[in-house]
């Protein structure tokens, strides 16, 4: 074990001990951990993996959304020109269509 020593501190590789008039500070060292130890399935052998990942490819379409993400409402119009009021480039949804709430597909947006 090395040790260095000095009047107010003494170094060892397993702990540092501070000493001052009145309080003694003590601390260890975190250990490095030797991995992740979570739960977990056991790995796949490596063949195996690839036709996991194979299979998982082809049944995920591209651009495919999870169920749960939110979508945009559809627009009420088509085109640059709104038919109701005739604002070119505007909006395609109405925001205060709920009353006084400014919303876009239910998510408020006046706050």
């Amino acid at each position: 074990m090395l040790m260095l020593k000095n009047a107010t501190t003494s170094l060892s590789m397993r702990s540092v001990i501070i000493r001052t008039s009145r309080r003694t500070l003590t601390t260890t060292p975190l250990r490095a951990s030797g991995g992740f130890n979570r739960p977990g399935p056991p790995p796949l052998p490596p063949q195996e993996q690839k036709e996991f990942e194979k299979l998982v490819k082809q049944k995920q379409k591209k651009g495919d959304m999870h169920p749960d993400a939110r979508r945009k409402p559809r627009p009420e119009f088509q085109g640059e020109e709104n038919p109701n009021t005739g604002e070119v480039g505007g909006p395609k949804n109405d925001p205060l269509k709920y009353e006084k709430e400014w919303t876009y597909g239910g998510r408020a947006t006046d706050f």
